[in-house]
């Protein structure tokens, strides 16, 4: 029944994901010409959410630049362009990253009465993953400033499992491991954590980056991003100040350069081949047919063992 229970919460949080998600952008063509379209497309609808209230306008360029960035487009320069207009624009933006953060507040408040894993925590825990990649991919203070908070928001401690053995596995941790991952993969030069230590134990890699950020928040210890010649220091009242770096210091930067800072900087011009993803992610609504053919062996054997 436990996992009966679960698999129709599962279910539940996929619709209202699927309800709530964008649109993936087409992949970039092979054509030299028809990238430029895709190009123009691109920029045409960054210029229409420029235009937009803030509310509109955060979470419509971050979620483009999540997709372009973290889902599986051709390398290329358009896109590579692209992405570096997304990024400008909203590194541009004050607040950027403290909507996020908002959303994430309130998404977490709206779902307190609610258990582990039904439908919409499962949306809450599906949102919530996707802001902080997306803020993975903006490399300033504020985005640090808004991680470095979040580390000790420890209210979505997972419960434990129900029955082990028999379970999903570990329920999605709270925002303070979140936050730790993000710290790790926004390209600082210094990061508290490596990426390569990512499958270390979590709570270690959260005590070190706690350690960290006590640091940084206190203003002994300043930071800069792969790519970029500014070094950031936060001031006593939070705000923080910037320290024009020598370009020698690029040449000190890992090669090659990948992380999202960088490409402010120089958006690398690539080719590979092309996976195409030119129509809506479909895999929600395969995960939930699959769930409800689950569901619905499971139901029929229950009513049979009952009938017994």
């Amino acid at each position: 029944m436990i996992l009966l229970k679960k698999l129709i919460n599962l279910f539940v949080g996929l619709l209202l994901i699927q309800g709530s998600s964008m649109a993936a952008l087409p992949e970039v063509p092979d054509d030299a010409n028809a990238a430029k379209v895709w190009k123009l497309r691109r920029d045409e609808s960054i210029s229409e959410l420029l235009g937009k209230p803030e509310n509109e306008k955060i979470p419509g360029l971050g979620e483009m630049l999540r997709q372009l960035e973290s889902l599986h487009y051709r390398e290329c320069l358009e896109r590579d362009q692209v992405v570096l207009s997304l990024r400008t624009a909203l590194l541009a933006i004050p607040g950027h990253a403290k909507y996020f953060a908002e959303e994430i507040a309130r998404e977490q408040k709206e779902v307190e009465p609610y258990l582990t894993n039904t439908g919409p925590r499962v949306s809450y825990d599906f949102n919530r993953t996707m802001y902080f990649k997306t803020l993975s991919y903006l490399p300033s203070p504020e985005t640090i400033a808004v991680l470095g908070q979040f580390l000790s928001d420890d209210k979505d401690t997972p419960v434990p499992l129900e029955s082990p053995g028999s379970d999903w596995g570990e329920n999605p941790r709270a925002n303070s491991y979140g936050s730790t991952v993000t710290i790790m993969d926004i390209g600082l030069r210094n990061p508290p954590v490596a990426v390569t230590r990512r499958d270390e134990n979590p709570d270690t890699l959260l005590a070190e980056t706690r350690a960290w950020w006590d640091e940084i928040k206190s203003g002994r210890l300043p930071f800069s991003f792969i790519g970029q010649l500014l070094e950031y220091r936060f001031k006593p009242d939070g705000t923080w100040e910037s320290t024009p770096l020598p370009p020698s210091v690029l040449e000190q930067d890992p090669k090659p350069v990948v992380s999202p800072a960088s490409r402010v900087a120089q958006p690398a011009a690539m080719n590979t081949a092309p996976i195409l993803t030119t129509t809506k992610p479909r895999w929600p609504w395969i995960l939930g047919g699959v769930t409800a053919m689950l569901v619905g062996i499971i139901w029929l054997r229950l009513r049979l063992s009952a009938s017994k």
